[in-house]
């Protein structure tokens, strides 16, 4: 049993040989890569804390990302199911790509469910992608040079518009106007 800062979120990774752990290094990495290209700690990436020991295997701590009333973090796919995807929403997924697009972040499997709508006080409401990042094909194909990345990244991110389309149509059924 660990008690944990509040600040603290986690990951807990299973007992398989490689398993998580490779989806956790692949991430590390591009968060690493990320760090040294911005310069600082990227506001719309989940804050990557360390490796921690708890009662039932090696756990990865993240930052625990809140909203307005210092809860977790709803998914874009819940506000979606919730608001509906709202203009504001919209720019602030194209906010997101142009931000990853800019540094040039790796990305494997963006959807409305692995990205949050957070709030903090120096930056207000805004995206983060708490999974996601990094190469995971065999033939790292997106690290091959900025236009394999970015043509990479441009499929998932119309993937992921997609999807919040879809959720949007699924909105407007339950909300008729």
């Amino acid at each position: 049993q660990h008690n944990y800062d509040l600040k603290v979120g986690g990951k807990l990774g299973y007992r398989r040989r490689y398993g998580v752990y490779t989806t956790w290094m692949r991430e590390l990495k591009e968060y690493l890569a990320a760090r040294v290209r911005a310069g600082r700690h990227p506001e719309f990436l989940q804050r990557y804390i360390g490796l921690v020991e708890t009662d039932i295997g090696l756990g990865l701590a993240v930052g625990k990302v809140t909203d307005r009333s210092g809860a977790l973090a709803r998914t874009l796919e819940e506000t979606i199911w919730d608001i509906g995807f709202t203009p504001h929403l919209r720019a602030q997924l194209d906010e997101l790509f142009r931000k990853v697009t800019e540094l040039d972040i790796a990305t494997n499997d963006i959807s409305p469910r692995n990205i949050v709508c957070a709030w903090t006080e120096a930056l207000g409401d805004h995206l983060v992608m708490i999974e996601g990042i990094g190469v995971k094909t065999f033939i790292p194909v997106a690290s091959f040079g900025r236009w394999a990345n970015s043509y990479t990244n441009n499929r998932h991110f119309a993937r992921t518009r997609r999807s919040c389309a879809k959720h949007q149509r699924v909105y407007l059924q339950k909300h008729p106007q």
